[in-house]
């Protein structure tokens, strides 16, 4: 195994690359959505966004630990990250489209609560 010139092995300098990104993506979605709650709550008042949308994200979450048994068997590594953050990037530049198309609106709701219960 190489070691560079940090005393790190090729490998593990890798894996760490691999943890950052699995944490950047995680992170990502809760931290965007959790920052922007007053916007979500201005457009849907009566929905109790600030408690419904970081509940999604949650139980989202906590399933998908669970799946990523199954999931890691069919899927490579190198192409969950990149795969996962793609769609997360997608679905969070979709949320505020969402909004403004659908405003005070079930429908525009619902779509906001699958996005950020997919993400």
């Amino acid at each position: 195994m190489h070691v560079t010139e940090r005393g790190l092995a090729k490998g593990q300098s890798l894996a760490s690359l691999y943890f950052f990104l699995l944490g950047f993506g995680s992170l990502l979605p809760y931290g965007t959505v959790t920052s922007t709650l007053d916007f979500f709550d201005e457009r849907y008042p009566s929905a109790h966004v600030t408690f419904t949308f970081p509940l999604a994200s949650f139980i989202s979450n906590a399933i998908l630990i669970f799946l990523m048994v199954y999931i890691k068997k069919r899927i490579h590594l190198k192409l969950r990250i990149p795969i996962s953050i793609f769609i997360t990037t997608l679905l969070l530049i979709g949320m505020p489209i969402v909004s403004f198309l659908l405003p005070r609106s079930t429908l525009g709701l619902t779509i906001l609560w699958a996005f950020q219960f997919i993400s």
